[in-house]
């Protein structure tokens, strides 16, 4: 038995897709910018007549049989996506199949503690599930993160975490800071210094002091230790601190305690932990803030420090008066 091709429709039939891959499924339509979103479990089928019903794409079936026939796929991810206007069927097939979904941007400045970053992320209705998980302090980076509508907050913290691990085990291999052993003792430091600086550019230069002090085998003397082992990061303390406050002996107050305190005071940045990781060279052992509570003014003596105090508290009284 002899086989034969019909030459003739074979052609008819190229000559059709043709046109359809070219002429239907890539030719703009949708008629102006439009925001939707994909629900999770959202099958194929189900999604295109979703577009259809919205007047995104011309033909379903058609735009199904464009996607197998181009991209061998039509499976679409789930998500919120905007499609601009004159966006063509392969277009709009090519971001589903991709997930170009719509990003959303969430800042967390430096110095934040874990708690506050926290309460920020709960607060934020973009994302969904509650936090289950409770971070070490200091072990979240601050930065500006892309996230997604409907994104898990946890998946959220599990990346500031990843992050500040890359970054902090990064800077330990160049660290310089010989009171530092460990990642953990960087973000510590830096985290001191995160609160200490009225600056980025100083934090070098506060860096050199504490390291100078720990040399001398002086305590580090720093206020925000003392007002973490008091809130533990949990509160604003809506006082200045007392030299009673000084003497309230805590696993944070470097006042009554030799070394790094136990723990982060809050979670540092990047300029904060590089800074850590290398000091500036200086002879300097003590910094006052001055009145305009933009930069430090720095010491190497006590008596110079003194006369330094004394000068900024006198410049504050004249403008109270």
């Amino acid at each position: 038995m002899a086989l034969f091709f019909d030459t003739n429709h074979n052609h008819k039939l190229s000559s059709r897709l043709t046109y359809y891959k070219h002429y239907i499924y890539k030719e703009p339509y949708n008629p102006t910018e439009i925001e939707i979103n994909i629900p999770k479990g959202a099958k194929t089928w189900d999604t295109l007549s979703i577009l259809h019903n919205k007047g995104i794409l011309p033909y379903p079936l058609l735009t199904l049989t464009g996607s197998l026939l181009v991209n061998g796929s039509s499976k679409v991810l789930a998500g919120e996506y905007i499609f601009k206007a004159g966006t063509s069927p392969a277009e709009i097939m090519q971001m589903l199949q991709r997930g170009e979904v719509v990003e959303h941007k969430l800042t967390f400045p430096e110095g934040l503690t874990v708690c506050e970053i926290i309460t920020q992320i709960n607060l934020d209705n973009r994302l969904k599930h509650p936090v289950n998980t409770s971070p070490e302090e200091g072990s979240l980076f601050p930065s500006t993160y892309h996230i997604h509508k409907h994104q898990d907050r946890n998946q959220l913290l599990i990346k500031m975490q990843e992050t500040m691990i890359k970054i902090s085990s990064k800077l330990l291999r160049t660290n310089l800071n010989p009171y530092i052993k460990s990642a953990k003792d960087l973000i510590i430091f830096a985290s001191i210094l995160e609160k200490e600086a009225a600056n980025p550019e100083e934090m070098p230069r506060i860096a050199g002091v504490f390291v100078n002090r720990l040399r001398q085998g002086m305590r580090l003397q720093s206020d925000p230790t003392v007002i973490y082992g008091l809130t533990l990061g949990k509160f604003k303390l809506d006082r200045p601190i007392t030299r009673k406050d000084l003497k309230i002996d805590s696993a944070y107050n470097t006042y009554t305690r030799d070394f790094l305190p136990i723990g982060a005071i809050c979670c540092p940045g990047l300029a904060a932990l590089e800074a850590a990781a290398h000091p500036a060279k200086t002879n300097e052992l003590y910094f006052v803030l001055e009145k305009d509570g933009k930069r430090h003014c720095f010491s190497v003596t006590y008596k110079e420090h003194l006369e330094h105090t004394r000068r900024i508290r006198h410049l504050k009284r004249a403008i109270n008066e």
